[in-house]
């Protein structure tokens, strides 16, 4: 469908000399009114793509951008005046070379340029996060022990301080906190200077933590009072006098703390209130009575734990023993700065000295090189306009950078504040926020365009997200008011009660929740059920939903996550997820790590143990037997003292040699090399194919070998076990479930720039994960490092004024990112929101009273939204229809726990898996009349398919008049000899010798993948002259792809040339190799034809290389240069054009 901008998209797009905040929501085609914009420049201002800086914050939307622009140049030629076309064929040829990416992809691009400015080398490598905190953890351990040989007190003390157990984890946490804070920050010394200065100030009424804490305190007591002031009023409509003066007493203490000017004042007060008993109730009190006297006590209870919480905030409410806290406290920062600055410089030096650099680095030297005016000026006049995508994750740091790069009135900044997400990242929201309300208040240079029309979700999900919002987004949460300027705004129609609400009533407390596994069992049942109902409705086109329609979204990945899985799993609903796993645990990577410890320390009885089994074939009964005759020492004396003449001793014989080997051939390779040899030599690689999950196996020993070819280790067989000892204590991420039709599970911030026509949101009951930060540091953006001190008698950690600061302060900021979270989680779906959680309904009226920072998990979020009129329905758990002002409408359910069913074979009926729909197979049979729609009628063919369909499209049926007998072996054996010769090219490196070759095909043999009857009528001559052949080409290649798997949709006739059948295909195939050389792929495909006619060849699969062509380019982005043919009855390389 053309594009067609609304006036606000029209607004950015012809905007000019001012500098352009997007406040774009979600779903507000922000890409493609981004890309009209570039298109404007480059048309109507004649701005080549190199004079222009697109900035985002990932390869892939960088890719993406750079596809559309090219897409939208190329349409733009076939209506272009013949003077612009070559300037926008230009535009083409060097597109690929534009300043369209990532900033750090710029910055590298530009260090590399201007190397010379800042002393660095241009051919530095980029370090992998894990190697870059093996290098921090090593420049740690090399600091440490300076200053444990040093005897340095002030290490010892903080080294005793905040390493509880034996060893120093504790310290090295703080100062790694320390340290990846700092490395974030735009001018980390003036930041520290400025809050030590602020916060350790000893003038209590100027301190700026202690004035953030008054005014904390003071909203609480506002709390209180608000609830007096009600009391005080029922008070004198009942005439209870009694109590007037009792909750007088309290009033007036809270409003003299509130009235406090300073924090001097507010000790004195409250160090001095009068502490007046709460009036009996009458002997003969009647129910009135009675019941006030019950609101007495709740707000006296209310006062009372308020001053206790006060005092828990201020440590004391003694004068002297608070500034003995903030002198405390200052003491061991100093020291851990220092030993933080003296880690990074060593870190400096090791990555100087293996020319080395991480991304943070690339931001710092960018920032120096920026320094040279002579080079800012060149640059700031080189880019005419920059972009910056994903406005709303930049950091302080990255602003800097882009900011001495901007001219006046060139920068335009696309983003949604609401969907920032990335705090963890260092991302800095306010940033945006602050532009925006600048922005707004300068508008003669300077503009905001808000974009709220809304194309992706239907009007009804739209409307209740707008209800939910207003409620929640507003300038004192994350800075925007959501009513005034971020609604959504949508042309479509209410298509019905699109929005449910599904509440789990649970009596659990709400910090047992989060921990219940029953609960999540429940909750995952329920799912399912939802998604069975799902399977039984019709989406607007028509179509009934299927299971790839149905997101699954949840807050972050845990036990839940697994519950869902295995639960949608057993009641046979596809799903596919992401899961947690370990990596440095599976049986191939451990298997490699005993490979290398064993050639490095024999004396690994475990690592000895693996290899024995594994590469030697020895058994556990053989390894008890070797001990037994041995049992004095360690495993490996054992093995060496065995010398019995048994089948035993033989195994072990080759252990010795392979031992002698290793140790021999490690002095003068790799270990990358080493695993490669060891790997070859005992078919490990075979091995591991014919296991289940074999292809994920191999690519698990491929990461492991690239990982330990690193410079920081490549030769040292000590450091790369010392790396894989750090980096093994983190989990991998990996994929698991079904590919395809199937439900998908995700986090939200998985979820983020993705839309599904139906989405479910569960675990909205669970808790936050919020301020249950017990580490000996918080660091917060305000007030610095929130350090634990040392009790000097009691030698016991306790908090400090600072860390309760922090503390509190950081809550807020994690309480508007989740409100942020679930802002992206509610507007992924098109059509249908399910929103699903547990909660305890008898906490309901209390907590929806409560301000909106003391909201426990989304419920409470979203019930902000229900007018109070409905507040009767929560506490009689009676089902309704929420439907504000007509514009939305939410089914909102309530189930107890009984309701779900625990049996899952008794839910499996509630789901229709293999029962004929009537209506589909009404469509089908209708289908299958002779009255086709070639617009949407569609198939799924394979290229064979295609080729015999071409070939009789063209009258080219081949039928041999007579049939040799190597035709009649083709005709019969065909099809199994070539998948045969395919098998073993597929486990070649090409590096073989023949003897190499023939035993692949053994052990494929062996595994039933070659029949022995197949294997006779192998010529393998013919294979051998094919690895000749080829090796050259493979082995110098930047990377080759094998036997790749294809599911390709396209129109039959963009295959078939000259046919008018339009057709929708959906084609599968398998490419037996690409060779990657230079950004460009060659395409072969083997032959195993008995013929000698190259002509005939070309011609007959000239069609099937084509579509491999399609495919290939469509998957990976990598253009296919040459096409050719391996004909191996010929052994030559056949170039089809």
């Amino acid at each position: 469908m053309a594009y067609t901008p609304n006036d606000e998209q029209k607004e950015f797009i012809k905007s000019e000399n001012s500098n352009v905040l997007v406040s774009a929501s979600a779903g507000s085609g922000k890409t493609s009114t981004m890309i009209q914009k570039l298109m404007n420049i480059i048309l109507v201002q004649k701005v080549s793509v190199k004079n222009l800086m697109v900035l985002t914050f990932t390869d892939a939307a960088a890719t993406e951008i750079k596809q559309k622009l090219y897409n939208a140049i190329v349409a733009s030629l076939s209506t272009a005046q013949p003077d612009n076309k070559k300037f926008l064929k230009n535009q083409l040829d060097i597109i690929d070379s534009a300043e369209i990416g990532t900033l750090h992809s710029v910055c590298k691009k530009l260090i590399i340029k201007y190397f010379y400015e800042i002393n660095e080398s241009p051919d530095f490598k980029m370090l992998s996060e894990k190697e870059s905190k093996y290098l921090i953890e090593s420049a740690t351990k090399n600091v440490f022990e300076k200053h444990i040989s040093s005897s340095d007190d002030e290490f010892f003390e903080l080294y005793e301080s905040y390493n509880t157990k034996r060893n120093d984890l504790g310290l090295k946490k703080i100062i790694y906190a320390i340290i990846n804070y700092l490395r974030n920050k735009a001018d980390p010394t003036n930041w520290i200077e400025e809050n030590i200065q602020k916060c350790f100030l000893e003038d209590l009424d100027n301190n700026k933590v202690l004035m953030y804490l008054l005014d904390y305190c003071k909203k609480l007591l506002k709390n209180v009072l608000f609830g007096l002031n009600k009391t005080i009023d029922t008070c004198k409509t009942l005439e209870l006098i009694k109590y007037m003066d009792f909750l007088l007493n309290r009033k007036n203490a809270c409003e003299m703390l509130i009235e406090s000017i300073n924090f001097s004042q507010f000790l004195k007060v409250i160090n001095n209130l009068d502490s007046l008993t709460k009036p009996r109730k009458s002997k003969n009190a009647d129910v009135v009575e009675l019941d006030f006297d019950e609101q007495v006590s709740i707000v006296n209870q209310n006062y009372l734990d308020t001053l206790k919480d006060i005092k828990k905030h201020l440590i004391s409410l003694d004068k002297d023993e608070i500034l003995s806290n903030i002198v405390s406290s200052r003491k061991n920062l100093d020291k851990l700065l220092e030993l933080s600055q003296e880690i990074l410089d060593k870190f400096a030096r090791d990555k100087k000295k293996k020319n080395v650099l991480d991304f943070n680095d690339l931001e710092d030297k960018m920032l120096k090189l920026l320094e040279n005016q002579n080079i800012q000026e060149i640059l700031k006049s080189n880019y005419k306009f920059i972009f910056f995508d994903e406005y709303q994750d930049i950091n302080e740091k990255q602003e800097k950078i882009v900011s001495k790069l901007v001219s006046s009135n060139n920068y335009y900044m696309i983003g949604d504040v609401k969907q920032s997400i990335y705090a963890f990242r260092q991302s800095n929201p306010k940033i945006f926020v602050n532009k925006f309300y600048k922005f707004q208040n300068d508008t003669k240079e300077n503009k905001v365009i808000n974009f709220n029309q809304n194309y992706r979700s239907d009007k009804n999900i739209l409307e209740f997200n707008n209800i939910v919002f207003d409620k929640l987004i507003t300038e004192n949460t994350i800075g925007i008011n959501y009513s005034k300027n971020s609604r959504f705004v949508s042309s479509g129609n209410v298509s019905g009660c699109n929005v449910s609400l599904s509440i789990l009533d649970s009596k659990i407390n709400d910090d047992e929740m989060a921990e219940s596994s029953e609960l999540e069992k429940k909750e995952a049942i329920l799912v399912a059920n939802k998604i069975a109902m799902l399977k039984t409705c019709k989406k607007t086109d028509g179509t009934y939903f299927d299971y790839k329609d149905i997101a699954i979204i949840i807050r972050s990945r845990g036990s839940f996550v697994k519950t869902l899985y295995d639960t949608l799993s057993q009641m046979q609903i596809p799903t596919s997820t992401v899961v947690s796993v370990d990596f440095y645990g599976s049986y191939e990577i451990n298997l490699l790590t005993s490979i290398i410890k064993v050639a490095s320390n024999f004396h690994d009885d475990l690592a000895l143990s693996i290899v024995l089994k594994n590469l030697f074939d020895l058994n556990d009964d053989e390894l008890n037997k070797i001990r037994q005759n041995y049992s004095k020492d360690n495993f490996f004396d054992a093995v060496l003292n065995y010398n019995c003449e048994d089948e035993i001793f033989e195994k072990l014989s080759k252990f010795y040699e392979f031992s002698k080997f290793s140790g021999l051939y490690l002095t003068s390779h790799t270990i990358c090399e080493y695993l490669q040899k060891v790997l070859d030599d005992f078919d490990i690689i075979i091995k591991l194919k014919s296991m289940p999950n074999g292809i994920e196996k191999v690519n698990n020993v491929k990461e492991f070998l690239s990982l330990s070819n690193s410079e920081s280790y490549k030769y040292n067989v000590d450091k790369f076990l010392d790396f894989l000892d750090f980096v093994s204590k983190d989990n991998e991420l990996q994929k698991v479930g079904t590919n395809g039709n199937a439900v998908q599970i995700m986090t939200i911030h998985y979820s983020k720039g993705l839309e599904f026509p139906a989405v479910i949101m569960c675990g909205l009951g669970k808790r936050f994960n919020i301020n249950k930060d017990t580490n000996d540091i918080i660091i917060g953006e305000n007030f610095g490092f929130g350090l634990k001190s040392i009790n000097p008698e009691t030698r016991v950690l306790q908090d400090t004024l600072i860390r309760n600061a922090c503390k509190l302060d950081n809550k807020k900021s994690e309480i508007d990112e989740e409100i942020r979270l679930l802002y992206v989680a509610m507007t992924r779906a098109k059509e249908h929101l399910d929103l699903i959680g547990t909660y305890n309904l008898d906490n309901f009226e209390k907590n929806i009273q409560k301000d909106i920072y003391f909201s426990k998990n989304y419920f409470d979020f979203v019930f902000k939204a229900v007018p109070s009129v409905y507040y009767s329905n929560f506490e009689n758990r009676k089902d309704f229809v929420l439907n504000e002002n007509l514009d939305s409408m939410a089914s909102i359910q309530f189930l107890k726990m009984e309701d779900i069913l625990d049996d899952l074979s008794s839910s499996n009926n509630q789901i229709a898996i293999g029962d004929v729909d009537n209506n589909l197979l009404e469509t089908f049979v209708k289908s299958t009349e002779n009255k086709p729609n070639t617009q949407v009628f569609t198939i799924k063919n394979t290229v064979t398919n295609i080729l015999n369909e071409e070939k009789d499209y063209e009258n080219l049926n081949y039928c041999p008049k007579s049939l040799s007998p190597e035709d009649k072996l083709e005709s019969i054996d065909a099809l199994e000899l070539g998948t045969a010769y395919h098998s073993i090219m597929q486990n070649l490196n090409f590096d073989e010798t023949k003897e190499k070759i023939l035993d692949i095909a053994n052990t494929l043999v062996k595994q039933n993948i070659i029949s022995k009857n197949i294997f006779e009528k192998i010529n393998f001559d013919e294979i051998w002259e094919a690895k000749e052949n080829l090796s050259d080409l493979i082995l110098s290649a930047d990377k080759i792809y094998k036997e790749k798997q294809f599911l390709m949709q396209q129109n039959y006739n963009k295959i078939v040339k000259n046919s008018d059948n339009n057709t929708k295909v959906i084609v599968q195939g398998v490419i037996d190799l690409v060779v990657v050389k230079n950004d460009v792929g060659y395409l072969i495909d083997y032959k195993t034809n008995k013929t000698n006619n190259e002509e005939f060849l070309k011609s007959n699969y000239a069609l099937q290389l084509d579509i491999y062509k399609q495919a290939f380019e469509k998957a990976t982005n990598i253009a296919i240069k040459s096409k050719f043919l391996y004909s191996f009855h010929m052994g030559k390389l056949l170039e089809v054009i």
